[in-house]
């Protein structure tokens, strides 16, 4: 899942790539190799923030629940995404979770978040169910503040060192949240940063006493247009006492094709929709209206 990272576009990385492609490399100028440059912890995550995301996603995605015994648990979900900054799911199978749906947008620098239960019959406030927040996502080892993703000036940076993920060459980062944080679920996560392309290929989380506590593991990414998407995802839960694993694999992926924004509204929690229905229509000129006529 994307797990959303809430990060938006921002322009300060695609002027710093403007200039990169802009200068001329020190090798033609000296006729020397041209050491690369190496960056600290707090740009290569500002990387993170700034990397080039998709205006809109339709998936289709299967979410894997496997307990401590290895019993697995199957459901089928349709995804839409605008950005990182609205999401809406409708699950679609098996019997006792279809018809749910759940509901992420952000607000005035606010993120809300809204589940729909049919059996409630009604649209619930993430806040204002269970534990809020810190709950867990429709039996999953992802919490809705997993979901929820990090701003980049909550956290505190360091870097570890580099580290091979299979044959992707990566950065090691540690984030710290800052005193300011209210409340904050981890004492610290460590990510590998893909070097190539700023994404996080694994995480792990440590809970408030520092215990390592979960990993999430990008194992499949597929390039779309001029995008790197997720296309399996996990997230498993290594205390003894809870040691549970989920699994998320993305197919059908289409981008950039154009979302109707009434999409993404509690309104739509309630009925599932068809992915064709999604897209925006397409506006027809008079002179097509003409010649429909005759």
């Amino acid at each position: 899942m994307q797990i959303k990272k809430v990060l938006p576009i921002g322009a300060a990385f695609l002027i710093l790539l403007a200039s990169v492609l802009a200068a001329k490399p020190a090798s033609e100028k000296t006729g020397k190799k041209a050491k690369p440059k190496t960056l600290t912890a707090n740009e290569i995550m500002r990387n993170l923030e700034s990397r080039k995301e998709p205006d809109d996603m339709i998936s289709e995605m299967t979410m894997t629940l496997i307990c401590k015994k290895g019993k697995k648990r199957v459901r089928k979900v349709l995804t839409a995404r605008k950005g990182s900054k609205k999401t809406i799911m409708w699950f679609l199978s098996p019997a006792d979770v279809k018809g749910a749906s759940f509901l992420s947008m952000e607000q005035k620098g606010k993120n809300n978040m809204w589940i729909y239960l049919p059996a409630l019959k009604k649209e619930s406030s993430i806040t204002s169910h269970g534990k809020g927040k810190k709950g867990y996502f429709m039996g999953s080892n992802f919490t809705y503040e997993d979901l929820e993703g990090r701003k980049y000036e909550d956290y505190s940076y360091k870097l570890l060192g580099n580290e091979m993920i299979g044959d992707r060459n990566c950065y090691v980062v540690e984030s710290t949240p800052k005193p300011t944080l209210k409340k904050p679920s981890y004492s610290k996560i460590v990510s590998w940063i893909w070097k190539n392309h700023p994404i996080p290929l694994k995480e792990e989380y440590y809970n408030r006493m520092g215990e390592f506590q979960k990993v999430q593991t990008i194992s499949k990414l597929k390039k779309i247009k001029s995008y790197w998407i997720p296309e399996e995802i996990s997230m498993e839960t290594v205390k003894l006492n809870n040691k549970r694993k989920t699994e998320i694999t993305f197919t059908d992926i289409q981008v950039d094709r154009g979302i109707e924004e009434s999409v993404f509204s509690k309104r739509s929690l309630r009925r599932i929709f068809n992915r064709n229905r999604l897209y925006k229509k397409k506006q027809t000129t008079a002179k097509q209206e003409k010649e429909k006529k005759q």
